[in-house]
């Protein structure tokens, strides 16, 4: 018998049961996921793999075809043992609980990959930073001749990724700029944000010198010189394992920038540059600061992305759904603890790229709607 049909009392104890057995299913491993890692996985914890996961098999709740208008919704992630899959999940098990749609998370071997089955026509939602998407839109780096049936649009905020840039306290490196040169890692070349990274720093340097590997290794690679810099990261306020690890295996420093590298940042349009409270976790397990009060931190921001093969009732239905289920959704996961904050959901949305028409509605319809934000057409 479906939800729809079941009586009131029997479809409440339906829906606690399902959702006991989602929340055992994930339960034990979500901080692992949020940390990077799955059990000696590869997953980096900030909505991409970092380059040891495999592309896994769909994550089903329910059935989906991908086709517009339908009552079916796929949400495509990247690869399995991520947080943005995991997220996903947690999406998709919520519509099936509380609305008349079937879902279904599909992790896929990255975050490009996901948008491009989803800009084929092969899902409803992905996930993705603006850079990613506005890559897309302007056919450039990956997506260069790529050739997709449809227009990315946003829908909702995901979540962040900032990172603190440290290097350790035994070495003479106070500043960003005496970096310049050296090396830095921050993970797999597969890894979402490393394109922003590998962006910013070539705008800060004039010899921007990368290492790649999986989050797990930077500790190590820190202490053992074979890397000069890497970040300390808070996603959505927590702090994975892997980030942990960079600070207490090492003595570390948190630099200083330069009014120049601050205003370089500021003036990128893919990178948020806030200013971090040294004091504040996670920032505070750092051992020394060379800027008082406050240090810049980088943050890299992901969205909820659909397209416009996606009718816009579909789109507000998910949002509606979500929003709903809004105060529950941190028994999921931790991360979810931004999305109890309805401001939130408009936060990390780019002002470059257009919102979905049924995520418009939605937006004004809370009054969250931005006057830098535009409609985007289906």
């Amino acid at each position: 018998m479906s939800d729809k049909n079941m009586p009131t009392a029997e479809k409440k104890h339906h829906q606690k049961t399902s959702r006991r057995k989602y929340l055992a299913s994930v339960g034990g491993t979500g901080l692992a996921l949020i940390a990077g890692c799955s059990g000696t996985g590869g997953g980096n914890g900030n909505g991409e793999n970092d380059g040891s996961g495999s592309e896994g098999t769909t994550t089903t709740s329910g059935t989906s075809d991908g086709n517009n208008g339908s009552n079916s919704i796929t949400i495509t992630t990247p690869a399995q043992g991520t947080l943005a899959a995991t997220m996903g999940t947690g999406m998709a098990t919520t519509m099936v609980q509380n609305s008349d749609y079937q879902a279904s998370s599909q992790p896929s071997t990255g975050g490009s990959q996901a948008m491009t089955v989803m800009l084929n026509g092969e899902a409803e939602l992905s996930q993705a930073p603006p850079y990613t998407i506005l890559d897309i839109m302007n056919s450039r780096n990956q997506f260069e001749g790529v050739d997709l049936k449809y227009k990315p649009l946003q829908v909702m905020s995901l979540y962040w990724a900032r990172f603190m840039m440290l290097a350790r306290t035994t070495l003479d490196y106070q500043m960003l700029s005496d970096l310049d040169g050296k090396k830095l890692a921050f993970g797999e070349t597969s890894t979402s944000f490393i394109p922003g990274m590998e962006k910013i720093f070539g705008e800060l340097y004039e010899n921007p010198n990368f290492a790649y590997m999986g989050v797990n290794q930077l500790s190590s690679a820190l202490s053992s010189g074979n890397i000069q810099m890497t970040g300390q990261v808070s996603v959505n306020g927590l702090s994975p394992s892997y980030s942990q690890q960079i600070v207490t295996e090492n003595s570390t420093r948190a630099l200083g920038w330069s009014d120049k590298a601050i205003q370089t940042v500021k003036d990128d349009p893919n990178i948020t540059l806030v200013m971090g409270e040294n004091s504040a976790e996670p920032w505070n397990k750092i051992d020394e600061f060379v800027m008082d009060g406050k240090t810049p931190v980088m943050s890299h921001d992901f969205v909820t992305v659909s397209s416009d093969n996606v009718s816009p009732q579909v789109v507000n239905d998910f949002l509606t759904t979500i929003w709903e289920q809004k105060d529950s959704l941190p028994d999921i996961h931790p991360a979810f603890n931004e999305y109890t904050n309805g401001e939130y959901w408009a936060d990390l949305l780019h002002p470059d790229i257009p919102i979905h028409p049924g995520a418009a509605t939605f937006l004004k319809d809370h009054d969250l709607w931005k006057d830098e934000f535009t409609e985007g057409s289906i």
